[in-house]
């Protein structure tokens, strides 16, 4: 008897500027694409990890499909962004049928070769943006034609992905089941990409970083991942996951469109969208104790976050509160985390009048007015010392930032490093504090991801974005040095010498060992732990919801 084999490539070109690739999910047509530097890489744009999440679908979880809707699956252009409101022209953009990723990889003449995965999650303040948004060429330039495969996907915003009542009702937490099912398909299918299955790294920027945190914390993503990067975003933060805020709007939504009753899904299941949109979120708040931003703007609101799903039993992807999913965790991965010296841009607080408004007190609110003029003293006594609220608003521009920026994003940052380093994962932490030449201004939310995709539009509080200042050659080298060895080894050190001072130290709380990455130079820091312990005490003493997220640090 013979036996004859018949070799069929699994990678081939079929024509000018198209690759076919043989997967497990079926054949797939992509790009080859190359970059205006020169580097040529493959796209694969809109592959579809789930069923689409309309009609019947809608408020459910995400289904996952085994196999392209039909083959070859032609994978060359982009699918559109999850439906969401556009805030500056208040009109709704995008697409119910939206559960899409899209895979970017080296583009190769062998099957042999297995690049480390970076799947990376898309903030938006868990209401906005699309993973279509890193398709740029510094994504190529900077990560694809270095050996890394670049994953950014798509999933449910909003009402759409977050509406939530804390019950099995209406659950929540869709959008970020979508993200898990995503991280799923990536750990069966990349393979079929050249990508190492064993070797993924988490990602995400602002609201996608507390996401990724939440991720690495739920038993549901026990070994489907291998490192994590946070970029100007942790779960500690008040904004990171607020259930009672989520049911506050999402109640709000219902009311709005007369969904009461034992039906209230399936009438939800089948309003259009604006109804639940401009409606509902985008309707003036009639209690400002469930604001995350108070008064002063909206453009900080996060209406809708993750919640603590306990109520969905084994099926919970947050099953306990932060605390407690740290507590019992045993993860151990490598962390690198950072945050930009000035995350919120100082126009978002020209309609200040009074000190107050400056305050983030939508989170230091128990209802007692007493209460949140006491905070408002402590407060103004610590930014402020003696000042007067007019001396206070004439420093608005320093005043106001830096409480902001310590309260909502730089704090948390550090509290969650603090935990990694508890849990003895190696935690790695940065200060991105580069300046424009033509401005004195800090380093602002996500002017690091701007830099690390060469592309300034991601700058997403500008609305003319400012040119992405140019470190000097050395520390240009050290930030994407840093960043490429971090996703291929876990260590941003690569057994080289960084700069003056040495190897980049694992985080220690109470030590300087936060590097702190300026134009010229690289040094080292702490971590914000006195405005830590600050914050901790005023929110035991004051908060209503975050108290629960520093428990622990009084508890270990």
């Amino acid at each position: 008897m013979f036996c004859f084999f018949i070799i069929i490539p699994l990678l081939m070109d079929v024509g000018a500027g198209l690759i076919k690739r043989r997967t497990k999910f079926g054949e797939v047509i992509g790009l080859i694409y190359t970059s205006p530097s020169g580097n040529t890489v493959e796209k694969y744009l809109g592959l579809p990890y789930a069923r689409a999440p309309v009609g019947q679908f809608r408020f459910e979880y995400p289904i996952p499909l085994h196999s392209f809707p039909a083959v070859p699956y032609n994978a060359t252009f982009r699918r559109p962004w999850c439906l969401q409101d556009d805030m500056y022209v208040y009109r709704s953009i995008g697409n119910e049928d939206c559960l899409y990723l899209n895979i970017f990889t080296p583009h190769e003449t062998t099957n042999n070769s297995r690049y480390p995965v970076l799947f990376w999650i898309h903030g938006g303040s868990y209401k906005s943006w699309s993973g279509n948004v890193f398709d740029v060429d510094g994504a190529i330039d900077n990560f694809v034609s270095k050996g890394i495969i670049l994953v950014t996907i798509n999933f449910r915003l909003g009402a759409l992905g977050f509406m939530s009542l804390l019950n099995s009702k209406l659950p929540g937490n869709y959008g970020l089941e979508d993200q898990l099912l995503a991280l799923k398909w990536v750990n069966k299918y990349i393979d079929d990409f050249s990508g190492d299955k064993d070797s993924i790294t988490i990602c995400g920027e602002s609201s996608g970083a507390a996401s990724a945190n939440l991720l690495a914390f739920s038993p549901k993503s026990t070994g489907f991942f291998h490192k994590i990067i946070m970029i100007s975003g942790a779960a500690p933060a008040p904004w990171a996951i607020a259930p009672e805020v989520t049911k506050y709007f999402t109640k709000q939504i219902i009311d709005h469109i007369r969904c009461q009753g034992e039906d209230e899904l399936e009438c939800l299941k089948f309003q259009p969208y604006f109804r639940m949109s401009f409606g509902g979120t985008m309707a003036p708040i009639k209690d400002a104790s469930h604001n995350t931003a108070d008064p002063f703007s909206e453009e900080l609101m996060i209406q809708m976050t993750p919640v603590v799903d306990n109520y969905r039993g084994s099926d919970a992807i947050v099953p306990f509160p932060l605390w407690q999913l740290i507590t019992m965790s045993k993860l151990q991965v490598p962390v690198l985390m950072g945050f930009s010296r000035g995350e919120l841009p100082r126009p978002v607080f020209h309609r200040a009048k009074k000190f107050s408004y400056l305050l983030p007190l939508g989170r230091l609110n128990n209802r007692r007015e007493v209460n949140r003029r006491e905070a408002v003293e402590i407060i103004k006594k610590h930014y402020c010392g003696n000042s007067s609220d007019e001396t206070c608003i004439q420093l608005e521009r320093q005043i106001s930032v830096q409480i902001y920026n310590d309260y909502i994003m730089n704090v948390p940052v550090c509290m969650m490093a603090k935990l990694f380093e508890k849990c003895r994962a190696p935690t790695y932490v940065y200060c991105y504090d580069l300046k424009n030449d033509r401005s004195d201004e800090p380093a602002e939310h996500l002017s690091d991801v701007a830099f690390l995709f060469n592309n300034p539009s991601l700058i997403i509080n500008n609305v003319n974005p400012p040119d992405i200042p140019l470190p000097a050659p050395q520390i240009k080298s050290f930030i994407f040095d840093s960043f490429l060895n971090f996703i291929k080894t876990g260590d941003p050190n690569n057994n080289q010498s960084i700069s003056s001072f040495g190897f980049w130290p694992k985080y220690k709380p109470g030590e300087s060992s936060v590097v702190r990455i300026q134009n010229d130079i690289i040094k080292l820091e702490g971590c914000y732990e006195n405005e830590g312990e600050f914050w901790q005490s005023l929110d035991v003493e004051y908060a209503k919801y975050s108290a629960i997220k520093f428990r622990i640090l009084q508890e270990k």
